[in-house]
């Protein structure tokens, strides 16, 4: 991505109302070539069924959400990222948002912002939502989840849940719109498959955390073309 447009998304990131309405405003614009359909062509996506994100969710399926925080960073933008711990049940040793399933009750909104809290040791508070994606199925852990973008004009004092979080690694901006995927063979159970990612501090991201990234990448492409 350009220089120029780069200091233009800055500049609209540092107005989180200004964001708010051009986000809001490019997800109502279907036709328009500043748009696309959801996931589609994503750059991240998986290459076999068995790590398939589009397709209609089963009825079993659980709600989930999570909070895709843009935080101040070394003088610019960065977003947090959670390490989950080798002794997780599901997604263990993965690189993943702040996030889980939704209770009884709640709306994406307040899940994302209670798990954020919960894992991250912070408040939520001075987060600003701008608004969601599109949902995307995973197929892995039977999840439909809802990423939503966060923007605070402060860094919080974070203390990891070590339960859940076994490291905290901070993707710029910058190379957030720079990323575009490698290939890495993961071994799944008795296969091998090619997964799509980046590294990040030595870390491998992929699946739906680099998907939804890949997305988020496109739609902070199309805002900085918006007048």
């Amino acid at each position: 991505m350009k220089t120029g447009s780069i200091e233009h998304l800055k500049a609209i990131l540092a107005d989180p109302d200004r964001l708010r309405e051009q986000w809001q405003s490019l997800a109502l614009r279907p036709h328009s070539s500043l748009s696309h359909t959801p996931y589609r062509g994503n750059p991240f996506a998986p290459r076999v069924s068995y790590g398939r994100h589009r397709g209609p969710a089963p009825s079993n399926s659980h709600q989930a959400a999570v909070l895709m925080a843009l935080l101040p960073w070394h003088n610019a933008w960065a977003i947090p990222l959670t390490l989950r711990p080798a002794t997780l049940s599901e997604h263990a040793g993965q690189v993943s948002f702040p996030g889980g399933r939704c209770e009884l009750g709640e709306t994406p909104e307040q899940a994302a912002c209670r798990e954020y809290t919960e894992e991250l040791g912070c408040p939520s508070d001075p987060m600003e939502l701008i608004g969601p994606l599109p949902s995307l199925y995973v197929f892995a852990s039977r999840h439909r989840v809802v990423p939503l973008l966060g923007l605070s004009s402060e860094l919080p004092q974070m203390r990891p849940n070590a339960d859940e979080v076994a490291k905290v690694l901070f993707l710029p901006l910058e190379q957030l719109m720079e990323i575009s995927p490698a290939v890495r063979t993961t071994k799944r159970g008795t296969m091998h498959v090619e997964t799509l990612g980046f590294w990040l501090d030595g870390h491998w991201i992929w699946g739906a955390t680099a998907i939804m990234l890949g997305e988020l990448k496109f739609r902070f492409e199309r805002i900085s073309q918006m007048a």
